[in-house]
Formats: C-alpha cells, structure tokens, sequence
C-alpha cells in the first residue's frame, strides 16, 4: 500500500478503495476485509475436450463458468461465518 500524498498516488488510491473495508485509509493500513475478483483461465479443458479459445464452443464454456459463480456465490453465503467481521 502506499501513502496517498503525491497527486499520482491519490488518483491510484482512488481506484483502489472501493476494494478494501469503509475504515482503510492512505494513512491506515489496517484491513478489516478486502474484495477480489476471480478471473477464469481460457480456453478450458472439459473432461478431456479443450478447447481452441475462449469463443470456441462459447455457449458451453460460458455455461461453466455460470455454474461455477453460482456455486462459489452459494459456498459464500454458507460458510462466510466470521464472528466479528464482515459477513457480505
């Protein structure tokens, strides 16, 4: 993390808060929680058929990756159970 004095180092700050938890700061590190984005790899492999690329058979690979953000959306609100903290 760096310290937000420098108008560069501002204008980078604020594109990045909006991931971190209402109370981190240029001037306070502490990090309650932090959201992150998952990426999925391209072209996926599929119980042995891989694909050329990411628009190859893109109805069946879109529907995985559906799947999979349905179901880490599903594992999330079951098992985020953090006493004290953020519980999104």
């Amino acid at each position: 993390m760096l310290a937000a004095k420098e108008p560069k180092a501002l204008a980078t700050w604020n594109t990045a808060k909006g991931l971190f938890d209402k109370y981190i700061s240029p001037d306070n590190f502490t990090l309650t929680y932090a959201q992150t984005m998952v990426v999925p790899g391209s072209p996926l492999n599929i119980d042995g058929k891989r694909y050329k690329n990411r628009t190859d058979g893109e109805t069946e690979q879109q529907k995985v990756y559906k799947d999979f953000a349905k179901w880490l959306d599903k594992d999330m609100k079951e098992n985020n159970k953090v006493k004290d903290g953020y519980e999104g």
